[in-house]
């Protein structure tokens, strides 16, 4: 469960500016991986979006538990991603389930490629995974080095913090992000 919060480049207009997310619903798609491993068939999704008129590409993924489907699968997403990125001209951010801790061959793989928003502004706690005994830090944000990280952490606030054991085996994570001009 990954959430991100854009905030439009030009300081003026960053209030409410998830308000005015346009997704081009012709430019979104999901991608399944080629590599197959066990009974799981992992795929990107991805959706080109206009947030104040700038183009952005924010895609979702579940990464496998299988170490080596995992690596295959990372090196397919980031060729995909990196057409996408070419085709559309424009930033990307990539949300998570990495299911490996950073420094992993796939986060590493990963951060080759983006910058790992956490490690960028850590904002609260970093661990995701159990939403019931959080230990590790296997979810994230990675996006692209013109996007500007803000912070990112588990969203603030105590109310739905009991809700999320509820709602996923693991808990969300939020990104601020400030798209560039």
């Amino acid at each position: 469960m990954v959430k991100v919060l854009v905030v439009d480049s030009d300081p003026a207009r960053a209030a409410g500016i998830e308000a005015v997310v346009r997704f081009l619903d012709h430019d979104a798609c999901v991608l399944p991986f080629q590599a197959e491993f066990a009974n799981v068939q992992a795929a990107l999704a991805l959706v080109v979006a206009e947030i104040a008129g700038a183009r952005v590409i924010v895609a979702d993924t579940h990464l496998d538990l299988d170490a080596s489907a995992r690596l295959a699968h990372t090196a397919e997403l980031l060729a995909l991603l990196k057409r996408a990125r070419d085709r559309y001209e424009a930033p990307v951010v990539l949300c998570g389930d990495i299911n490996e801790e950073p420094e992993g061959p796939s986060w590493n793989a990963l951060t080759g490629f983006f910058t790992d928003a956490y490690a960028a502004a850590p904002r609260g706690p970093a661990a995701t995974y159990s939403s019931r005994r959080p230990a590790r830090r296997i979810d994230g944000i990675f996006t692209d080095p013109r996007i500007e990280v803000l912070g990112c952490g588990l969203p603030p606030g105590p109310a739905p913090a009991a809700d999320y054991p509820r709602a996923s085996d693991h808990l969300p994570v939020l990104a601020e992000l400030r798209l560039p001009p």
